[in-house]
């Protein structure tokens, strides 16, 4: 919402971009998961931190966000929900703890999160990294998020095909399963600010929100046939860099 998106969809994050500072230039390394995360941890471009493929693993002598903050006397603990981003590639890298829960929804990291927070001693600074995957093909929001006037609960990847393969023949039918991919997608949006406005009343409640730096950021953005493309991955237009 802080970058004009109608329809007041994230009032948690708008709040703190009102509270803090809202980067209006910001971009994404590149348009999928696992090397622009690995730059969200390392500081590094994808060629630097090694990272660049479905198979590659993080560079072992890459200095690591978490590895620098441990070193610093920082608890160091991660949350990660896609499996690119798993210790199998070395994403674990300087966490003390470090959690995968594989596919999780918002609120499932949320209350893993929470939890480990509530039961840390907090006698030393701490560095808490959340990888939430919604929103995030397939688009299937938590119930209660649902929009009301939408039959269809969800919007799996090879209905995203479809819908491709209908836009590239001309077929108009098109036009209604994009407008329902984004209404669902935009529902993920609202229920990840939600879990993340849950996140600040936390800190707040803990008096650790005015002594915290809190970051939200994005490792790429979705394609809804801007130029022709759906989901991520395949390009390097705005839509996807462009957080």
């Amino acid at each position: 919402g802080c970058y004009g998106y109608p329809g007041n969809p994230t009032p948690h994050m708008d709040a703190l971009a009102a509270d803090g500072v809202l980067f209006l230039d910001a971009s994404a390394s590149t348009g999928w998961t696992k090397p622009s995360t690995a730059t969200i941890l390392t500081g590094l471009v994808p060629a630097e931190h090694g990272a660049l493929d479905f198979a590659d693993k993080l560079g072992a002598q890459v200095p690591t966000l978490a590895g620098i903050l441990h070193a610093q006397g920082y608890f160091t603990q991660a949350y990660m929900t896609n499996p690119l981003t798993s210790d199998l590639f070395g994403f674990d890298r300087g966490f003390d703890e470090f959690h995968m829960l594989p596919l999780a929804l918002c609120a499932q990291v949320n209350q893993a999160a929470l939890s480990g927070l509530n039961q840390k001693s907090l006698r030393q600074p701490f560095f808490l990294y959340m990888h939430l995957l919604d929103p995030h093909a397939p688009y299937n929001p938590p119930q209660a998020y649902q929009p009301p006037d939408l039959a269809r609960k969800s919007f799996q990847e090879r209905e995203l095909l479809d819908l491709q393969a209908r836009f590239a023949k001309g077929d108009s039918s098109y036009k209604g399963l994009l407008n329902e991919a984004i209404q669902l997608y935009d529902a993920q949006i609202r229920a990840t600010d939600g879990a993340f406005g849950q996140l600040v009343e936390t800190l707040k409640q803990r008096n650790l929100y005015d002594d915290t730096m809190i970051v939200v950021v994005a490792d790429h953005g979705e394609e809804f046939l801007e130029h022709g493309g759906l989901g991520h991955v395949n390009s390097l237009y705005q839509e996807l860099l462009h957080i």
